[in-house]
Parts: structure tokens; C-alpha cells; sequence
């Protein structure tokens, strides 16, 4: 028998949110509570912020794990409106829609269940999201979860429709080469529509029903509720090359409008020399600050120095990366233990050369740590069971931590990145021999 790990992993909370899922079934498989109709706790009965132990005024959602997350479950007809109580803050989390002076129009209640689940996307926050074990997959069968994506498919109403379209082809999907929300790519969507009719004028016919094709099927799996139309750049890759080509010629089209010839003879030139000091000038950025901001600086400079310093005079095991150990493997697809694997392959001695660990060479004077990286409680169990199961080999005789930019964050001390050391010397007081490690990482 197969099981599978869901997770949601976070989208933007104060615009979007997504929304509930089929609950699907094949032979003797069901995702349990694929609406999120059903919760625990709350605050006055009614849905709240996530916690898992859902008390004090938290929501836990009947059948799902909730993690390290930041993230609150909407009543029918609430996420723009009354929304979901905060008892971390003492107030109320709404979503920005159309009832509350935003732009997305987010249905009274979503499709599938009615609840909304709203998890914050950003970096810091999203956390390990929300995740349920699914069992009884059989290996070589296919299967499809999916999800309502709240404030990225077309409304109902007529009115809101035009209000929507308006807003999803001025926002992010339309920013090149620059843009963003609240109508900031309104030129880009300019230069489109001029381009549009020139080709209704006098250009071909069949090239334009080609570049609009990709928007027209987007638009229609939206409203099937398929995938998601408008809302980033990322998920509208497919319409880029449409978006950039009848830009150009949308641009053409202003230019060839101009009144001074001159004008329209310099003015290409003009445009085409401030990209290329744009782009010329964003890589010489990133030659001097080769970071995207300092907070990555400070983790690259952290990693740097932690593998150099830890590793002297000691073997050094990653729980993930060496042990193989279950630590939540969805939470390792995020970009900080991305980062931390990165670092880890660079700067870790051990692993840049890419040898084994030398357990033998373990003594009181040359100890074992092991690294858990952003360590969780379920992961600090799953490291308790791993010593249990070695007790007769080693002992702890420290655990300590080193900090990346800890703040106190939504009312807890909060560390973006987190080293946590295991420290281990020989249970008797003679060299280890080397032990054979679950998942092979050090053998004799």
C-alpha cells in the first residue's frame, strides 16, 4: 500500500485564497474532509485562525495536519465580509474583494463545500501549510486532487465579470516589462489593445485569432474551474509570448501616431536604449550585490560560516540529506531548505568533496553532530526515535542552536533560519566503531 502526502503550500492571503476540494474517491481511496466543511474549536462556533490543537479560540480542520503556518479557515460568505476571527491579534482577517473595496470578486461560497482556506504565501510565513495522508494509492494508478483557487476564476455576476477582467489584465499577468497590481501594467494592456486593431484594421486575421487563442482557452478553463486565470505572471507563462509580441506592435502603433517626425524617428531608438540600460544596469546590480535581498545575504554569509566552523574537528550528519530521515519531505520542496541544501553542497566540506562520514573517527575529543535544519516538533520525535534506536552506540551531549534574524513576528520569537546541533560522543568511553545508518549514509 502507497500513501501520499497533500499539502497546501500557501498562496497570497490578503488577495487570494484557495478554495475546497473534490473529495475524490477510487476503490477504497478518499481525501477526508476535501471541503474543509468540517472543523473543531473556532471562535463562537464560528471558523477562525489555524492551530492545530484547535483551542483558545483556534480552528483545526477535521482530517488535516495544520504545520507551522499562518493561515485562517472562512466561513461561507465570510472571506470579504465578516471574515475569520485572529485570536493571536484579537481581531478579524478578511480577504480583499469586491465587497470590501477590492477588485477580486471572491464567490459568497466556494464550490465545493463552502469554507475558504486562506494561507499566507509569503516566504516567511507559509510554513509547512496544511497536510493529510491519503492511503490506498495503488503504484502505476493515476489520481487528481485539485483545488478552487478563490481569486483567480471569473464571477457569476456580469458586473463583477467586467470588474474582474479589468482588474486581471492591468495586474501582475500583464507586466511586462514592468507592473503590477491595482491597474500598475495598464500600459502594457494599452499597447495590446492598440496592436488588437491594428490587426482588425488590416492585418491578418488568422495571426490574431493565434495570439489570442492561449487567453480564450485560459479564460475558458477558468470557468470550468480548471486552472487559475490572471492573478501572477507565473501561472500565465503561456500567455507571455502573446502578451510581448502585440505589445511591440501595440508600441509601433503609438510611436507611428506621433506628430513630429523626428519624434517617431528617435523615439524607437530612445526606447530601445533605455531596456538595454535597464538591463545592462540590473546585471551590474547583481555583480555588486549578488543577492536579492540582505536577509539571503545573511543566511548565505550564516551557512558559510556554520559548515566551516561545525565541521571542525567533528563528523557532521544532516538528518535529511545523510540520514534519510521522514522530516516532513513536503516542507523540503520550500525555498529555504532549498537554500539549505544549496549551502550545504557548497559549503560543507564533507558534501562539496562528496565523502562519507568517518564514523570511526568518532571520540569524546572528535564528537558526531547531526544537523537538523528549521527543525518542527514532529521532526524534534523523529530525531528522539533516531537517538532511542542508537542509544547502545551514542549519547547526546549537547543540542544547541545558531539563529538567522530572529524577530518577534505576529506575537512569537520567530527565526527565518534555523540550525539546530546534535551533538553525540561514543556511549562507552572507547572509539566508535562505525555504525551501519538507516538509508545508508555511514557504513563500516
Amino acid at each position: 500500500m502507497l500513501s501520499k502526502k497533500l499539502s497546501l503550500l500557501g498562496i497570497t492571503a490578503v488577495a487570494l485564497a484557495f478554495g475546497s476540494s473534490h473529495v475524490a474517491r477510487a476503490g477504497n481511496l478518499a481525501v477526508t474532509n476535501g471541503g474543509f466543511e468540517s472543523f473543531t474549536g473556532g471562535s463562537s462556533g464560528d471558523p477562525s485562525q489555524l492551530g492545530d490543537s484547535g483551542t483558545g479560540g483556534y480552528s483545526s480542520i477535521t482530517g488535516w495536519t495544520v504545520g507551522s503556518t499562518y493561515g485562517f479557515l472562512m466561513a461561507s460568505g465570510s472571506a470579504d465580509t465578516t471574515g475569520s476571527h485572529s485570536p493571536q491579534y484579537g481581531n478579524t482577517f478578511t480577504l480583499w474583494g469586491s465587497n470590501n473595496g477590492g477588485v477580486n470578486s471572491i464567490p459568497a461560497s466556494s464550490p465545493y463545500g463552502g469554507n475558504y482556506l486562506a494561507l499566507d504565501g509569503g516566504s516567511r510565513y507559509r510554513g509547512t501549510g496544511i497536510s493529510q495522508t491519503i492511503s490506498g494509492l495503488t503504484a502505476g494508478d493515476q489520481y487528481s486532487v485539485s483545488f478552487y483557487w478563490a481569486g483567480a476564476f471569473p464571477p457569476r455576476s456580469p458586473i463583477r465579470l467586467l470588474g474582474w477582467l479589468l482588474s486581471v489584465h492591468t495586474s501582475h499577468m500583464f507586466a511586462y516589462p514592468g507592473g503590477g497590481d491595482h491597474g500598475a501594467s495598464a500600459l502594457t494592456t494599452g499597447m495590446v489593445i492598440a496592436a488588437i486593431v491594428a490587426y482588425l484594421k488590416r492585418g491578418s486575421k488568422l495571426i490574431l485569432a493565434l495570439m489570442l487563442t492561449p487567453f480564450i482557452l485560459g479564460l475558458l478553463a477558468a470557468a470550468m474551474g480548471r486552472y487559475p486565470y490572471g492573478g501572477s505572471a507565473r501561472t500565465m507563462q503561456y500567455v507571455a509570448p502573446s502578451i510581448l509580441l502585440l505589445a511591440g506592435l501595440g508600441a509601433s502603433v503609438f510611436v507611428s501616431r506621433f506628430p513630429w517626425p523626428i519624434w517617431r524617428e528617435r523615439l524607437p531608438f530612445w526606447a530601445m536604449s533605455l531596456l538595454l540600460i535597464c538591463g545592462v544596469g540590473m546585471m551590474a546590480w547583481d555583480i555588486v550585490y549578488p543577492y536579492k535581498t540582505q536577509f539571503f545575504q545573511g543566511s548565505r554569509e550564516l551557512a558559510r560560516k556554520f559548515w566551516a566552523e561545525e565541521s571542525v574537528d567533528a563528523e557532521i550528519l544532516c538528518a535529511w540529506t545523510d540520514l534519510r530521515l521522514p522530516l516532513k519531505p513536503l516542507r523540503w520542496q520550500q525555498d529555504r531548505e532549498v537554500s539549505y541544501l544549496c549551502h550545504q553542497a557548497i559549503y560543507s566540506p564533507r558534501h562539496s568533496a562528496g565523502n562519507p562520514v568517518r564514523l570511526d573517527r568518532v571520540t569524546q575529543e572528535h564528537p558526531l553532530r547531526l544537523i537538523v535544519f528549521n527543525e518542527t516538533q514532529s521532526d524534534a520525535k523523529v530525531v528522539s526515535r533516531w537517538m532511542n534506536e542508537k542509544a547502545n552506540d551514542y549519547k547526546l551531549r549537547a543540542r544547541r542552536e545558531r539563529l538567522l534574524d530572529q524577530v518577534f513576528r505576529r506575537g512569537k520569537w520567530v527565526a527565518t533560519d534555523r540550525y539546530v546541533i546534535y551533538e553525540f560522543v561514543p556511549a562507552h568511553d572507547q572509539p566508535s566503531a562505525a555504525v551501519a545508518f538507516k538509508g545508508g549514509a555511514a557504513k563500516r
